[in-house]
């Protein structure tokens, strides 16, 4: 389950253009499994967990343990997610060809169901800070009069 093949798909346009390809990694089956029970329980209580609108950000995989521990993730769960991501690795595939490995040491797998929920948690710890401060009061876009 730790192994994933990067490969890159082409999106489009001119070939020699490196912004023309998107990244992608290809996942065991029993890595997919487990990540989609993860995720169809994760689901079921994320509206309590955050307010949208997050970006999207390298996560820093302790880091994001911590917060599902705070916010009242089980051991079990985190488990789960550990194991999906503790010594995660990936081999990109070129013409055919697979490189050695490459050790993830943050962010999530492209691929991944579970990553844009466990991204959106591990951002809540500091949106919450934001929306906390008194003294933000928005930016004004041009040409618009609200603040965002």
């Amino acid at each position: 389950m730790q192994k994933g093949v990067l490969v890159l798909l082409h999106k489009g346009g001119d070939r020699a253009e490196l912004g023309n390809w998107r990244p992608l990694t290809l996942l065991t089956t029993d890595y997919k499994v487990l990540a989609k029970v993860a995720t169809a329980r994760l689901r079921r209580v994320m509206g309590g967990l955050y307010r949208p609108g997050e970006g999207f950000r390298p996560v820093q995989h302790g880091f994001l343990f911590g917060v599902l521990g705070r916010m009242g993730f089980g051991p079990r769960f985190i488990g789960w997610v550990r194991t999906l991501y503790a010594g995660a690795y990936s081999c990109v595939r070129v013409n055919g060809f697979l490189s050695g490995a490459v050790e993830q040491v943050g962010g999530v797998r492209q691929g991944c169901p579970l990553s844009p929920l466990l991204y959106v948690l591990f951002m809540e710890p500091f949106a919450e800070l934001v929306r906390r401060d008194p003294g933000d009061d928005g930016v004004r876009l041009p040409g618009r009069r609200a603040r965002f």
